[in-house]
């Protein structure tokens, strides 16, 4: 257990309580805002300087290297499942669980900031990763979206911003602004991509999508030729979104392998069992969270303000039931996969 020695005081005691003043004009309205206005800016820089300590005690999560270093090896030894946390509070649970690496989600960051997927700016984006990074002895996989950039230029310079927030794995999709890149202009962009992490001499993973699955063209034999021609260009790991059918499945990691394929289990088809069976080397089970919380700001205005109705309430307890068991359900399969090891986190 870790512990520390701050001190009895707390440092912003001392700008807190009844500011006694000897002067009659100095309680007048403005002059009570800028006090006001000086309390929270002091409450908000001894917030900054806690985290900022409370990193600096902890050697794991600083310990970037050593995240990366474990993240890849992740990859080279069989099926793992990563949850996606959306904010600082769901990255420091997982760990708690026994999972062994996050992946951040653009959705879930978005939605946290009342905004749509997709809405973020890159500034915003990086800003998140560093607070994700910070906040968990985890390594990290970055949802990096298309790069934030449309020319390739600033698309390196924008994956080398993302490397430096102390991600461990970086992912790269063939979409963007409505517009599916062709694959001779996505596998640029993947070789970009792969150069810009490269120049940084970090050990970072670059991850390649296919998102034709989730962007109108559910096209198995497509999907798979992009896979391919972004395995060449340098992606370490590979993603198709959408693909919920375990044969499906199945061609694409014998298709692209030995490169390791990522499997977005969104729903019931199948298992993370039955992802080690195909030998998929990731699963990314916990966006239903994010998802089941979306639903339930969704559908509970419905509930309240239309009780009578009977879709309403099916839809908030369906909401809530995969809310609460999306957790139960991973960390279940997760324990089951951590026996076969002989270790199984408390």
């Amino acid at each position: 257990m870790r512990s520390s020695s701050r001190g009895t005081q707390n440092p912003r005691s001392r700008n807190s309580g009844l500011r006694v003043c000897a002067k009659p004009d100095c309680c007048a309205p403005s002059t009570l805002g800028a006090i006001a206005a000086t309390q929270r800016a002091d409450r908000a820089r001894g917030r900054h300087a806690d985290e900022a300590l409370e990193a600096a005690l902890d050697p794991t999560i600083i310990d970037i290297e050593g995240k990366r270093a474990r993240f890849r090896a992740l990859h080279e030894q069989g099926c793992f499942v990563i949850p996606n946390p959306w904010d600082v509070g769901s990255a420091k649970h997982p760990e708690r669980l026994g999972f062994e690496a996050l992946a951040t989600t653009s959705a879930g960051a978005a939605w946290a900031r009342g905004r749509e997927d997709g809405q973020l700016s890159c500034q915003e984006v990086l800003a998140h990763l560093r607070e994700i990074c910070a906040a968990t002895p985890l390594p990290v996989n970055a949802d990096f979206e298309a790069g934030y950039a449309v020319d390739v230029k600033r698309l390196a310079k924008n994956v080398a911003a993302a490397v430096d927030t102390g991600i461990a794995g970086l992912s790269i999709e063939d979409f963007s602004n409505g517009v599916r890149y062709d694959v001779g202009e996505a596998v640029e962009r993947v070789m970009e991509a792969k150069q810009a992490i490269r120049s940084t001499g970090a050990d970072v993973l670059l991850i390649a999508r296919a998102e034709g699955f989730i962007r109108g063209n559910p096209d198995l034999d497509d999907t798979i030729a992009r896979l391919q021609a972004y395995s060449r260009a340098g992606a370490d790991c590979l993603y198709a979104p959408g693909v919920n059918e375990l044969s499906a499945t199945d061609q694409i990691v014998k298709a692209v392998a030995p490169t390791p394929l990522n499997v977005l289990m969104l729903g019931p088809a199948f298992t993370v069992s039955d992802a080690v069976d195909v030998q998929s080397a990731r699963a990314a089970k916990l966006l239903t969270v994010p998802l089941a919380l979306f639903g339930f700001f969704v559908w509970a205005p419905r509930v309240f303000f239309n009780a009578r109705q009977p879709v309403a309430w099916g839809g908030f307890a369906i909401t809530m039931l995969v809310c609460g068991a999306a957790w139960m359900v991973a960390d279940g399969l997760h324990r089951r996969r951590l026996a076969g090891h002989g270790t199984v986190p408390q």
